[in-house]
C-alpha cells in the first residue's frame, strides 16, 4: 500500500465515523432543542398579584411578586420578592367580614407548580402574624425566621425541614424543622428545639 492511498483511505475512515456521529448526535439536540423549547418562558408580569378563592368567591390565598415568570410545564411560576398572604378561614371582602389573622410570607426567590397548588419560598423567607387586620401598624405577635419552606395553600399546612427561629415578645425559640397547620391553629417543632412556649393572644398550640 502507498503513502497515497494510506491517507485516502484515512480520510474515508474518518469521513464515515464522522457522519455516524453526526446521525448520533443531531437526533440528541433536537430533542434537548425541543424539550427546551416546550419549556420556554410563556408568560411574564412585572408587579403582578392575584388571588385564589374558594367555590364561593371567598379569598383563601393573595400572591404578589416584584416579577413572575410563567412556564408551561407543570404550570409553573417563578417569583421574585413574592409577598404572600395566607388566611386561616376564608375572606369574603364583599361581604365586609373581618378577616381572620393570616400570615404574611415574604422571601427572595419562589416557585409554584399547578397553579398554586405548592409553593417553594427560598432565601429571607419570613412569616408574620399579628393581632388584628391592621398589620401595618403593629408589632407582629408571631415571627417565624427561615432559609427555604413550602406552602399547601388548599391545605392550610406551611412547612420546613430546614433550621427556624420562632421570634415573640420576650421569646425566642430554635428549630430544626417545623410545621404549622392554620386550620388545627397549631405550630409543630420537627426536632432540635432549644425552648418550649405558648404563643399569647391566639389558639396556637406550640409543641415538640
Amino acid at each position: 500500500m502507498t503513502k497515497q492511498t494510506f491517507f485516502v483511505n484515512l480520510s474515508l475512515i474518518l469521513a464515515v465515523l464522522f457522519s455516524s456521529w453526526l446521525c448520533v448526535k443531531l437526533p440528541l439536540n433536537e430533542q434537548q432543542t425541543e424539550n427546551h423549547t416546550d419549556n420556554a418562558m410563556d408568560g411574564f408580569m412585572a408587579n403582578a398579584s392575584y388571588e385564589q378563592t374558594d367555590s364561593s368567591g371567598h379569598i383563601q390565598t393573595q400572591v404578589s411578586a416584584l416579577t413572575i415568570e410563567h412556564f408551561p410545564l407543570q404550570n409553573t411560576s417563578v417569583f421574585h420578592y413574592p409577598k404572600i398572604t395566607l388566611y386561616s378561614a376564608p375572606y369574603n371582602t364583599q361581604a365586609g367580614s373581618k378577616p381572620s389573622q393570616p400570615w404574611h410570607i415574604t422571601a427572595d426567590q419562589g416557585r409554584a407548580e399547578e397553579g398554586i397548588k405548592k409553593i417553594r419560598l427560598q432565601n429571607n423567607v419570613k412569616l408574620e402574624q399579628y393581632q388584628g387586620a391592621q398589620h401595618h401598624t403593629q408589632r407582629p405577635k408571631l415571627t417565624l425566621l427561615t432559609s427555604s419552606l413550602d406552602i399547601l395553600p388548599e391545605q392550610k399546612i406551611i412547612e420546613t425541614q430546614g433550621p427556624v427561629t420562632l421570634l415573640q415578645p420576650g421569646s425566642v425559640i430554635k428549630s430544626r424543622g417545623v410545621r404549622v397547620n392554620m386550620q388545627e391553629g397549631s405550630i409543630e417543632l420537627l426536632s432540635q428545639a432549644s425552648a418550649h412556649f405558648d404563643a399569647f393572644s391566639a389558639p396556637w398550640n406550640i409543641k415538640k
